[in-house]
């Protein structure tokens, strides 16, 4: 049976072209290559198959409704819509889970000293966040901005997933806080204090074409996702999908970029970067 996001809601077909600052979600379906995340998905659940930790098999996390399903009591889980709120440190951020969806890939799982590369639609950015969890300690990851003109290089310390980041820290933040993780058959293996994690970067004002994540042996990595604020222009055919919950830009889905879970980018109509 063909699954249907519940937040892909297309009305009608518009050219449109982003100016000034925009949210871009930035389309990494074909990716993902792992589940790390149990859903309840046509009434049953659907149990992740390559975690958060353990090197992808000793835990995982669970929606909120597969939570409920299973019957835990004063926990949180991940919330059932996988688009992650703005607040004050980083834009609306779309991540990749679906209690519609018991099938498609939701992560990419990295284990030992490996890499890949995010294409992102071209254009200036002002601001980059790319959504990770580090477990078995913390990762040495190495971001090759690469633009039409050259590339920068730029190596941040992401800590283990289990970790407080503080306010203060430029590179990285706490994204989902205090999330409990669950066994390979859904039970509870320890009740609060993980993570989703993100980090930050600054690209040079220059067009930006993709972004190469690199990470040493040390410690195990899941990537769930990857937002961008434009400065200039991004030019696309665009679908409206639906009004942001505070203010008054329009949701928009840029077609025609590859995916192969039928992801896209989203930019605010407006060009608001539209913090609720």
């Amino acid at each position: 049976m063909l699954r249907i996001p519940s937040w892909f809601c297309a009305l009608s077909l518009v050219s449109f072209s982003a100016a000034a600052e925009a949210v871009v979600q930035i389309p990494v379906g074909p990716l993902l290559n792992a589940r790390a995340v149990t859903t309840l998905t046509e009434g049953k659940l659907v149990t992740w198959t390559m975690g958060i930790d353990g090197n992808g098999g000793g835990d995982g996390y669970l929606t909120s409704a597969a939570s409920i399903f299973h019957g835990d009591k004063n926990i949180k889980a991940l919330p059932d819509t996988s688009l992650i709120p703005a607040d004050a440190r980083h834009p609306a951020i779309q991540l990749h889970w679906s209690n519609s969806d018991g099938t498609g890939n939701q992560t990419r799982a990295l284990h030992g000293a490996d890499s890949f590369t995010v294409a992102v639609p071209q254009g200036i950015y002002s601001k980059l966040f790319l959504v990770f969890t580090s477990s078995e300690g913390s990762s040495t990851l190495t971001f090759t901005l690469i633009y039409s003109d050259g590339e920068e290089k730029k190596t941040i310390e992401l800590p283990d997933y289990f970790n407080v980041i503080a306010a203060t820290d430029a590179n990285c933040f706490n994204l989902i806080t205090d999330l409990a993780k669950w066994s390979k058959t859904n039970g509870v293996a320890e009740n609060n204090h993980h993570m989703v994690d993100g980090v930050e970067l600054h690209p040079a004002a220059k067009t930006l074409t993709a972004v190469k994540v690199a990470k040493t042996a040390k410690a195990y990595l899941v990537f769930w996702g990857a937002t961008g604020i434009t400065t200039g222009t991004v030019a696309a055919r665009a679908t409206p999908l639906r009004r942001q919950a505070h203010g008054t830009g329009k949701l928009l889905r840029i077609e025609g970029l590859p995916s192969a879970s039928g992801e896209s980018p989203s930019v605010t109509a407006d060009g608001r970067i539209g913090m609720p």
